[in-house]
């Protein structure tokens, strides 16, 4: 009877690309994978969108030129041998908001009809950046009256605010109010 003794390398490798990320209409964000090289392996960073991530090759890159909504990195990682692979998935959610306080008004009332955009997603609310003291007939009403105007120029401001259980994402313009 004779025997041999037989040595089983187990090369595999787990590829982890991080937790998923929430971003307000940021165009750049950052990528965090596992660092693999200090098992002796390598990894790369591919998308399929225009996005452009500064260092493919880097478990941590910048990432730059994200597209609005869902953009999705995998972090595909190779063992030294070469003899094992795995990737993992990474989603960055570019959730966008615009405000858009509409046009200036000029006007000789102590009251005038202002028109916001109506936003995409979110709510709006309207709200006095500078002048004195105003009301809105409903500052959450894109389209409303602000009252109580005296003489001279006011700043009123538009506030878009998008709420979902993983960001608050805010954007806001604003627009002058002149009485005459």
């Amino acid at each position: 009877s004779s025997s041999d003794d037989v040595i089983i390398t187990n090369n595999a490798i787990i590829a982890d690309a991080g937790a998923d990320e929430y971003v307000c209409a940021n165009f750049i964000a950052s990528l965090d994978g596992n660092d693999v090289e200090t098992l002796g392996g390598s990894g790369i960073w591919t998308w399929s969108n225009a996005a452009v991530v500064t260092h493919p090759t880097s478990y941590r890159s910048r990432v730059e030129n994200l597209q609005g909504g869902l953009n999705s990195f995998t972090w595909t990682v190779t063992s030294g041998s070469g003899g094992c692979t795995d990737d993992d998935i990474v989603e960055i959610h570019n959730e966008s908001v615009t405000a858009n306080a509409g046009f200036n008004v000029e006007t000789c009332n102590p009251f005038a009809d202002i028109l916001a955009t109506n936003p995409d997603k979110g709510t709006g609310q309207w709200s006095l950046f500078s002048g004195n003291p105003v009301a809105f007939a409903d500052a959450l009403d894109n389209s409303t009256t602000v009252s109580g105007l005296t003489s001279g120029s006011y700043t009123l401001r538009w506030t878009v605010t998008y709420i979902d259980s993983n960001i608050t994402c805010t954007a806001h313009d604003d627009m002058t109010l002149l009485n005459s």
